[in-house]
């Protein structure tokens, strides 16, 4: 039985690398918070991903709908909820932010070097070989520092959006971006097998190589539901599904 954590786009199998298309410093500031709160629900979870007061978030949030002269949020019982405007905006903040990293991507091909700081989110299940690639990225780029700090694969877009990481190391859930997110620039990292263990004497002990569905109605013994494994194991099982 094997689990791909190489990436292509048919399977939910895979874990995907992603980095974030959030613009930097030409996006106006307000959209990159109206974009976080898209994601973290609340003006509170915002203001921690930007190390704001909640404040300060209410505040850029009430200028730029002042500034744009419509209604970006609105109540629901003691939450905010985002309107058909808000939304509107940020259908057209999403492709600012990712054009204007392109932008600088081209804009990189006339430096004459690459400096800078890179931050890396890996996440714990993904294999020892993808965690190769920052000392060769520190041998090949020296004045660029890496950074890495273990994540878990549901806080990915959080952190690629609040600008805390630059590149994340995912397995894909219901609670990881789909790999047709705009907001993203998504690909394969690799191929993972995994071991199915049964016991002596089992039909599939015979077989060599098993199919997630050959095992379908058997009793499983998984890693507990807060660790990736889990979360890779369920998209794999779902993707085998008849």
């Amino acid at each position: 039985m094997s689990s791909d954590h190489g990436m292509t786009a048919e399977s939910s199998a895979r874990p995907r690398p992603a980095t974030s298309t959030s613009g930097r410093r030409m996006i106006d500031h307000r959209l990159e918070t109206l974009r976080v709160l898209r994601e973290r629900g609340t003006v509170t979870a915002t203001a921690d991903a930007l190390h704001l007061t909640p404040s300060t978030v209410s505040q850029q949030l009430r200028q730029l709908a002042r500034d744009l002269g419509v209604d970006l949020l609105e109540a629901q019982g003691r939450r905010v909820r985002l309107t058909a405007a808000a939304h509107t905006v940020l259908r057209h903040a999403d492709v600012l932010a990712a054009q204007w990293e392109r932008a600088r991507a081209d804009l990189a091909g006339h430096r004459a070097g690459t400096a800078g700081r890179c931050g890396s989110a890996p996440s714990p299940a993904p294999s020892p070989r993808s965690w190769r690639r920052p000392p060769r990225l520190r041998e090949e780029h020296p004045a660029l520092a890496v950074h890495m700090s273990e994540k878990e694969s549901e806080d990915a877009a959080h952190l690629l959006l609040a600008r805390h990481c630059d590149i994340a190391v995912v397995v894909p859930s219901e609670q990881t971006p789909a790999p047709d997110d705009a907001r993203f620039a998504q690909w394969p990292v690799l191929d993972e097998p995994q071991d199915l263990l049964v016991p002596a004497g089992h039909p599939l002990a015979a077989g060599g190589a098993a199919r997630l569905a050959d095992a379908a109605a058997e009793p499983w013994i998984g890693s507990p539901d807060r660790f990736d494994q889990h979360q890779l194991m369920l998209a794999a099982c779902a993707a085998a599904r008849p």
